[in-house]
């Protein structure tokens, strides 16, 4: 697990500022919109197909070996409750049951050296699809997300936190999109109409 590649990597360091973020350098929770998919519960199935996980992970000690390896984790243990959690703010209680399966293409940790220091660098990626209880496809997408921090401000929970939070934020960047849950609907309602003909 993640614990275990924090204490063999990077548990000496201490933290005292804020976390320093990637893509876009948005460090809180994405803002969801009104729209709600016409479906009385979407039920989260995560599927991992990687078969090799690093759960310890030594920095390199020579800076030009750095960047040069990503160890894959597992997701943070937290991510499957909160990513249902918010599946529910966009659920609009009625009608049919809905399918959201999320497929880790990876979830990576590396270390970095660059002219402004060192980082631990996170790196997620995530296919989505969503469908009917019967199978038939409404939607299908990916989202992906990075952060880094700098390694003096490495420790076991912001190390934590930066990797929950890379993973959310790969979640959210396909479920949190007005457009993509309107062609959900806009396929849902043409698969009711298929249905009744």
């Amino acid at each position: 697990m993640i614990r275990l590649c924090i204490r063999a990597a990077l548990l000496l360091f201490a933290t005292s500022s804020p976390l320093v973020s990637g893509c876009g350098g948005n460090s809180g929770p994405a803002e969801y919109p009104e729209v709600r998919i016409n479906a009385a519960a979407l039920q989260l199935s995560i599927q991992d197909p990687r078969r090799k996980f690093y759960d310890t992970v030594t920095e390199p000690s020579d800076a030009s070996e750095m960047g040069t390896e990503r160890y894959p984790q597992r997701l943070p243990r937290a991510f499957e409750q909160a990513a249902i959690a918010r599946l529910g703010q966009i659920t609009g209680k009625a009608g049919d049951a809905l399918l959201v399966e999320a497929t880790v293409s990876h979830a990576d940790v590396s270390f970095t050296y660059e002219p402004r220091g060192r980082f631990v660098r996170y790196d997620v990626a995530l296919k989505f699809r969503v469908t009917t209880q019967s199978g038939a496809l409404l939607e299908k997408g990916n989202g992906a997300a990075w952060r880094e921090l700098p390694e003096r401000e490495a420790n076991e929970a912001t190390l934590a936190q930066t990797f929950e939070a890379t993973a959310l934020e790969a979640f959210d960047r396909y479920f949190a999109d007005a457009e993509m849950l309107e062609r959900v609907n806009s396929q849902l309602a043409a698969h009711h109409r298929g249905n009744r003909r």
